[in-house]
Protein backbone atom coordinates (compact mmCIF):
# COMPACT_ATOMS: atom_id res chain seq x y z
CA UNK A 1 0.00 0.00 0.00
CA UNK A 2 0.81 3.57 -0.46
CA UNK A 3 -0.35 6.53 1.49
CA UNK A 4 -0.07 9.96 0.76
CA UNK A 5 0.38 13.15 1.78
CA UNK A 6 -2.90 14.14 0.68
CA UNK A 7 -4.08 11.26 2.71
CA UNK A 8 -5.37 9.00 -0.06
CA UNK A 9 -4.04 5.83 -0.63
CA UNK A 10 -3.92 2.71 -3.28
CA UNK A 11 -3.69 -0.73 -2.40
CA UNK A 12 -1.06 -3.13 -4.85
CA UNK A 13 1.97 -5.17 -4.48
CA UNK A 14 5.38 -4.33 -4.14
CA UNK A 15 7.93 -6.52 -5.89
CA UNK A 16 10.76 -4.89 -4.14
CA UNK A 17 11.46 -2.20 -7.10
CA UNK A 18 8.13 -1.57 -8.25
CA UNK A 19 4.31 -0.93 -6.78
CA UNK A 20 1.81 -1.88 -9.19
CA UNK A 21 -1.53 -0.83 -7.86
CA UNK A 22 -4.88 -2.96 -7.82
CA UNK A 23 -7.11 -0.05 -9.01
CA UNK A 24 -7.03 3.26 -11.09
CA UNK A 25 -6.72 6.34 -8.68
CA UNK A 26 -6.86 6.68 -4.97
CA UNK A 27 -9.31 5.52 -2.48
CA UNK A 28 -10.01 8.22 0.65
CA UNK A 29 -10.20 7.58 3.85
CA UNK A 30 -9.32 10.69 5.54
CA UNK A 31 -11.39 13.86 5.03
CA UNK A 32 -11.26 17.47 6.27
CA UNK A 33 -8.06 19.06 8.00
CA UNK A 34 -5.54 15.92 7.63
CA UNK A 35 -2.39 16.19 6.00
CA UNK A 36 1.06 14.68 6.05
CA UNK A 37 0.41 11.64 8.64
CA UNK A 38 3.18 9.53 9.78
CA UNK A 39 3.23 6.04 12.01
CA UNK A 40 5.13 4.96 14.85
CA UNK A 41 8.01 2.42 13.83
CA UNK A 42 7.79 -1.09 15.17
CA UNK A 43 5.56 -0.70 17.96
CA UNK A 44 6.29 -3.61 20.27
CA UNK A 45 2.49 -4.55 19.79
CA UNK A 46 2.75 -4.93 15.97
CA UNK A 47 0.07 -2.28 15.85
CA UNK A 48 -0.17 0.07 12.82
CA UNK A 49 -0.59 3.38 14.59
CA UNK A 50 -0.82 6.84 12.62
CA UNK A 51 -1.08 10.79 13.17
CA UNK A 52 -1.74 13.18 11.36
CA UNK A 53 -0.90 16.97 10.62
CA UNK A 54 -4.73 18.24 11.68
CA UNK A 55 -3.36 21.71 9.45
CA UNK A 56 -4.95 24.45 9.57
CA UNK A 57 -6.80 24.36 13.22
CA UNK A 58 -5.13 26.72 15.03
CA UNK A 59 -5.67 28.22 18.99
CA UNK A 60 -5.30 31.78 18.87
CA UNK A 61 -3.03 33.05 21.81
CA UNK A 62 -1.81 29.44 22.48
CA UNK A 63 1.85 28.95 22.54
CA UNK A 64 1.91 26.37 19.19
CA UNK A 65 1.05 26.44 15.90
CA UNK A 66 -1.84 24.08 14.39
CA UNK A 67 -1.96 20.39 16.23
CA UNK A 68 -2.17 16.89 15.81
CA UNK A 69 -4.84 14.58 14.65
CA UNK A 70 -6.15 11.70 17.68
CA UNK A 71 -3.75 8.52 16.86
CA UNK A 72 -5.84 5.75 15.07
CA UNK A 73 -5.24 1.91 14.56
CA UNK A 74 -4.75 1.02 10.94
CA UNK A 75 -5.93 -2.07 9.02
CA UNK A 76 -6.48 -3.22 5.97
CA UNK A 77 -9.86 -5.46 5.05
CA UNK A 78 -11.65 -7.28 2.99
CA UNK A 79 -14.43 -5.47 1.67
CA UNK A 80 -17.03 -5.99 -1.45
CA UNK A 81 -15.05 -3.29 -3.26
CA UNK A 82 -11.99 -4.95 -2.31
CA UNK A 83 -8.97 -4.44 0.03
CA UNK A 84 -9.53 -1.40 2.02
CA UNK A 85 -7.80 0.86 4.64
CA UNK A 86 -9.66 1.43 8.11
CA UNK A 87 -8.85 3.53 10.98
CA UNK A 88 -10.09 3.99 14.34
CA UNK A 89 -9.01 5.74 17.63
CA UNK A 90 -6.47 3.96 19.60
CA UNK A 91 -8.30 1.90 22.57
CA UNK A 92 -6.37 3.58 24.96
CA UNK A 93 -8.38 6.78 24.85
CA UNK A 94 -10.95 4.97 26.43
CA UNK A 95 -9.29 5.01 29.62
CA UNK A 96 -9.42 9.03 29.48
CA UNK A 97 -13.64 8.24 29.97
CA UNK A 98 -15.51 9.92 33.13
CA UNK A 99 -17.54 7.52 34.88
CA UNK A 100 -21.15 7.83 34.24
CA UNK A 101 -21.72 8.76 31.02
CA UNK A 102 -24.80 10.27 29.70
CA UNK A 103 -27.37 8.03 28.11
CA UNK A 104 -30.04 7.82 25.84
CA UNK A 105 -31.76 4.80 24.45
CA UNK A 106 -34.64 3.68 21.90
CA UNK A 107 -35.95 7.20 21.51
CA UNK A 108 -38.32 8.07 19.11
CA UNK A 109 -37.82 11.04 16.94
CA UNK A 110 -40.15 12.85 14.42
CA UNK A 111 -39.59 16.27 12.32
CA UNK A 112 -42.41 18.34 14.28
CA UNK A 113 -41.24 16.86 17.87
CA UNK A 114 -38.74 18.05 20.53
CA UNK A 115 -35.37 16.15 19.79
CA UNK A 116 -33.21 14.45 22.43
CA UNK A 117 -31.16 16.71 24.59
CA UNK A 118 -29.01 16.85 27.21
CA UNK A 119 -25.97 19.02 29.08
CA UNK A 120 -22.72 18.61 28.20
CA UNK A 121 -20.76 21.35 30.33
CA UNK A 122 -17.24 20.47 29.87
CA UNK A 123 -15.12 20.68 26.45
CA UNK A 124 -13.97 17.04 26.14
CA UNK A 125 -16.18 14.59 24.46
CA UNK A 126 -16.23 11.04 23.59
CA UNK A 127 -19.77 10.72 21.73
CA UNK A 128 -21.12 7.40 19.74
CA UNK A 129 -24.73 7.33 18.58
CA UNK A 130 -26.36 4.64 16.31
CA UNK A 131 -29.65 5.64 14.59
CA UNK A 132 -32.21 3.55 13.10
CA UNK A 133 -34.11 5.37 9.88
CA UNK A 134 -37.70 5.56 9.49
CA UNK A 135 -38.68 8.45 7.03
CA UNK A 136 -36.57 11.02 8.29
CA UNK A 137 -34.18 12.27 5.48
CA UNK A 138 -31.29 13.44 7.45
CA UNK A 139 -30.23 13.41 11.47
CA UNK A 140 -28.20 16.13 13.03
CA UNK A 141 -26.36 16.20 16.22
CA UNK A 142 -25.30 19.12 17.34
CA UNK A 143 -22.60 20.00 20.14
CA UNK A 144 -21.88 23.57 20.47
CA UNK A 145 -21.43 25.43 17.84
CA UNK A 146 -21.12 22.74 15.86
CA UNK A 147 -22.70 19.76 13.80
CA UNK A 148 -22.26 16.28 11.82
CA UNK A 149 -25.00 15.37 9.53
CA UNK A 150 -26.13 12.05 8.12
CA UNK A 151 -28.00 12.42 5.23
CA UNK A 152 -30.00 8.98 4.45
CA UNK A 153 -31.22 10.05 1.21
CA UNK A 154 -27.41 10.84 -0.26
CA UNK A 155 -25.71 7.90 2.28
CA UNK A 156 -23.49 10.60 3.66
CA UNK A 157 -21.84 11.22 7.11
CA UNK A 158 -21.40 15.08 6.47
CA UNK A 159 -18.98 14.65 2.73
CA UNK A 160 -17.97 11.03 3.61
CA UNK A 161 -20.09 8.28 1.92
CA UNK A 162 -21.69 6.07 4.56
CA UNK A 163 -24.02 3.11 3.81
CA UNK A 164 -26.32 1.96 6.87
CA UNK A 165 -25.54 -1.75 8.10
CA UNK A 166 -28.19 -3.89 8.45
CA UNK A 167 -30.87 -0.51 8.65
CA UNK A 168 -28.44 1.49 10.97
CA UNK A 169 -25.86 3.91 11.17
CA UNK A 170 -23.56 4.34 13.93
CA UNK A 171 -20.63 7.24 14.28
CA UNK A 172 -18.61 8.66 17.00
CA UNK A 173 -17.56 12.16 17.49
CA UNK A 174 -14.59 13.33 19.75
CA UNK A 175 -14.34 16.71 20.91
CA UNK A 176 -10.91 18.44 21.95
CA UNK A 177 -10.92 22.13 22.14
CA UNK A 178 -9.46 23.50 18.70
CA UNK A 179 -11.41 20.47 16.93
CA UNK A 180 -13.47 17.33 16.89
CA UNK A 181 -12.80 14.36 14.76
CA UNK A 182 -15.68 11.92 13.41
CA UNK A 183 -15.13 8.14 12.53
CA UNK A 184 -17.57 5.59 11.22
CA UNK A 185 -18.37 2.14 9.02
CA UNK A 186 -16.02 0.89 11.91
CA UNK A 187 -13.68 3.12 10.68
CA UNK A 188 -13.96 2.77 7.05
CA UNK A 189 -14.27 7.29 6.71
CA UNK A 190 -12.76 9.34 9.72
CA UNK A 191 -12.82 13.29 9.44
CA UNK A 192 -10.91 15.67 11.18
CA UNK A 193 -12.33 19.36 12.01
CA UNK A 194 -11.79 22.59 13.63
CA UNK A 195 -13.98 23.58 16.22
CA UNK A 196 -16.00 26.80 15.63
CA UNK A 197 -16.28 27.34 19.25
CA UNK A 198 -12.71 26.70 20.20
CA UNK A 199 -12.09 26.39 23.79
CA UNK A 200 -15.81 27.08 25.26
CA UNK A 201 -17.70 24.16 26.87
CA UNK A 202 -20.28 22.89 24.53
CA UNK A 203 -22.93 23.80 26.91
CA UNK A 204 -25.53 20.97 25.49
CA UNK A 205 -25.49 18.09 23.10
CA UNK A 206 -28.71 17.65 20.82
CA UNK A 207 -29.90 15.46 17.90
CA UNK A 208 -32.51 15.91 15.91
CA UNK A 209 -34.63 14.41 12.75
CA UNK A 210 -35.85 16.15 9.53
CA UNK A 211 -38.10 15.12 7.05
CA UNK A 212 -39.53 12.22 9.10
CA UNK A 213 -39.38 10.40 11.74
CA UNK A 214 -36.24 8.02 13.12
CA UNK A 215 -34.78 6.06 16.12
CA UNK A 216 -32.23 7.04 18.22
CA UNK A 217 -31.20 3.44 19.06
CA UNK A 218 -28.68 4.69 21.83
CA UNK A 219 -26.74 8.17 22.02
CA UNK A 220 -23.55 7.77 24.68
CA UNK A 221 -22.13 10.97 25.73
CA UNK A 222 -18.47 10.13 27.91
CA UNK A 223 -16.94 13.22 29.19
CA UNK A 224 -13.19 12.90 29.23
CA UNK A 225 -10.32 13.75 30.85
CA UNK A 226 -7.44 15.81 29.71
CA UNK A 227 -4.23 13.25 29.07
CA UNK A 228 -1.66 16.13 30.57
CA UNK A 229 -0.88 15.30 34.20
CA UNK A 230 -1.41 18.12 36.25
CA UNK A 231 1.72 19.47 37.65
CA UNK A 232 2.29 19.96 41.34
Amino acid sequence: MVFGGDARYAVGRFDGKRFTPDHAGHHQLHWGNYYAAQCFSNPPDGRVVQVGWAKGIEMPGMPFHQAFSLPTELTLRATPDGLRLFAWPIRELEQLRQPNPRTVSNKALATAAPGVEIPAPGQLFDIVVTLRQGTATRAILCFGQNTVTYDFQQQRLDEMPLKPEDGTVTFRVITDRPMYEVVSGKGSCYKTSARKDQGKPLGTLSLNSEGGDLTVVSLVAHEMKSIWKKQP
